[in-house]
């Protein structure tokens, strides 16, 4: 055992100096590694609502140019592409909802598989967890990055009940294990959550811990005094404290003993190495056998750097899973991102050229006439645009100087570039690139600009996939027999099927994620679609099929009560069918 004020590693933190040395040193890993990436979070942002688009950097120090330019009185124009095309990509997700549902693996898991679906659906619909997916892509497409929260909470309507929650998180709040690559974050060995919350608020949560925090709100407040006198910003940290919560997994070796000529297997994780021999000895049919397994467990500090632990102690949840599900647009090999990362520089391009060009046409030389009439002088110096000349004086017109062909054609190059770099052409975005196009060749482009955005629907199938697993787990671990009941109604909620979805693990299912059409003009072409097929081979397709690809609103109650009505009928024999005689062999 490490007695060390700092553990080697999380399996040897156990006393309280341990432990939060382990969460100061995770913290201060993962603040180096997601840095670049908060910094560029910033960034982003800006650049989806046109905030921080003339934003630039000297000497370390960032400058707002358009505060420059309109000092100077200078136009300094944000013609903002990166909001539609941000927009456009959440449409689509929009015009394609994800519906979830469990597969069965083998015949016989069939009534189950679907009872799973339904209490699955159930938890999804009450959280709405459709529209906080699509706000999780949402953030995923602008920063690189999308959190969901899958959190067993108290319920109101229960002193002794809870419920499964689905929240959105702030992508600033999360950082995880740098060495992760994995997407579902399976060989992450921690992952931490920053909340900010009101020092009266951390009191109320953890009364046992009180002296503690107090000693601590008076270091931060002597810390913070010199502070403030830099920056007045910080005046809130005296209100508001940073808690930091910690889900990290610890490997634990396991022994289990096999009698070889019994097959019994017996735990002996608790032996020591004799006690072990000496049954060897005793029984030399017994094999050792070990395996190294991960278990997760949390802490919650107050503050990251000499802390406050507020609770420690093993994962509330049964699974292996963090509670918070991600959703990344495209993994870098050094920094997630986005799809605004790559449309930044066209963008700043736009903006300067067009407003050089609004300068250039608001400061340049105007038309000039020269003329013999000394009285136009005047009027020229007045700037009307209209200068009247004597009938019968001498005069030439100078026209005004024209935008070079240059800026103008490097203006629409960047504008091209722009819509080549996000990979959604002039056909997604409702423009039409040329007249007398077929439908074909316009469906073609529409296909091919929507592949160029492929990675971002699969990595959001890759989301709904392990939402659904830990949806299933909360379940199993959580829900009382009452309520899968009430959930599942009297057809499935039988005592049979509530002990199997009770003992049933979520690994045993297989996650089924289809894409929906909710827009009326997508639905009505696919029963257009499925019309024509009916019409080319009538009765080759199942009804239920049909309504499948249809997808009609109470899609799941008309196929519940087509599969009923089909049982009912199976079971029915004809009518004189018991008694209508055998036909006579044949030849006779």
């Amino acid at each position: 055992m490490n007695n060390s004020p700092y553990p080697d590693s999380p399996e040897d933190a156990k006393t309280e100096q341990q432990l939060t040395s382990m969460v100061s040193n995770f913290y201060q890993d993962a603040d180096q590694y997601h840095n670049p990436f908060f910094t560029n979070m910033v960034e982003d942002y800006g650049f989806w609502d046109g905030t921080r688009q003339w934003i630039e950097t000297r000497n370390g120090k960032e400058v707002d140019v358009k505060k420059e330019l309109e000092a100077k009185g200078h136009p300094a124009l944000t013609k903002n592409y990166c909001f539609s095309l941000i927009n456009l990509i959440q449409g689509i997700q929009d015009d394609s909802r994800l519906t979830i549902k469990t597969t069965a693996r083998s015949k016989e898991d069939s009534t189950v598989t679907e009872a799973a679906t339904h209490a699955l659906r159930y938890v999804w619909d009450i959280n709405r967890a459709d529209r906080l997916m699509s706000r999780q892509f949402h953030d995923g497409n602008i920063c690189g990055r999308g959190w969901l929260a899958i959190e067993q909470q108290d319920d109101e309507r229960d002193i002794f009940g809870t419920k499964t929650t689905i929240g959105i998180v702030d992508p600033a709040e999360i950082m995880y294990d740098r060495r992760s690559t994995k997407y579902d974050l399976s060989d992450s060995d921690y992952l931490l959550r920053i909340k900010i919350i009101s020092r009266s608020e951390a009191r109320i949560m953890w009364p046992d811990r009180d002296y503690e925090l107090n000693q601590y709100y008076s270091m931060l407040d002597s810390r913070l005094a010199s502070a403030r006198l830099a920056d007045s910003r910080l005046t809130h940290l005296q209100k508001d404290v940073m808690i930091l919560e910690c889900w990290y997994r610890v490997r634990e070796q396991l022994t289990f003993l096999l009698d070889s000529s019994t097959g019994q297997i017996h735990n002996a994780s608790g032996f020591k190495l004799d006690q072990i021999r000496a049954l060897k000895q005793i029984n030399p049919n017994v094999q050792v056998v070990r395996r190294t397994v991960k278990s997760m467990r949390f802490i919650r500090t107050c503050g990251a750097i000499n802390s406050v632990l507020l609770d420690a102690g093993p994962s509330p949840y049964d699974d292996n899973y963090f509670p918070y599900i991600p959703y990344f647009a495209y993994r870098g090999r050094d920094l997630d991102f986005g799809v605004i990362k790559n449309i930044k520089d066209p963008q700043r391009e736009i903006n300067k050229r067009d407003s050089q060009a609004v300068r250039a046409l608001n400061t340049g030389v105007k038309t000039r006439v020269i003329t013999s009439d000394a009285t136009l002088a005047d009027q020229l110096e007045d700037g009307r645009d209209i200068a009247v000349v004597q009938k019968g004086a001498d005069f030439h017109i100078i026209p005004p100087p024209q935008l070079s062909t240059a800026h103008t054609s490097l203006a629409q190059a960047n504008k091209e570039d722009l819509k080549r770099i996000s990979g959604l052409p002039d056909d997604l975005r409702g423009f039409k690139e040329a007249a007398g196009d077929s439908g074909v060749v316009l469906d073609i482009r529409r296909q091919q600009g929507l592949q160029n955005i492929t990675t971002l629907f699969d990595n959001l199938q890759w989301t709904a996939e392990l939402c659904g697993k830990v949806i299933l787990s909360r379940i199993r671990q959580f829900a009382t027999p009452q309520q899968l009941a009430r959930i599942l109604g009297p057809e499935k909620g039988t005592p049979e099927i509530i002990s199997a979805l009770k003992q049933k693990d979520v690994e045993d299912y297989d996650m089924a994620i289809e894409q929906s059409p909710s827009s009326p003009t997508l639905r009505a072409e696919n029963i257009a679609k499925i019309e024509r097929l009916l019409a080319i081979m009538p009765g080759i397709i199942p009804p239920d099929i049909v309504v499948e690809a249809i997808d009609p609103p109470g899609k799941e109650q008309i196929l519940s009560r087509m599969k009923n009505a089909a049982e009912a009928a199976a079971a029915t024999p004809m009518p004189g069918a018991g008694n209508a005689p055998l036909p006579p062999p044949l030849g006779r």
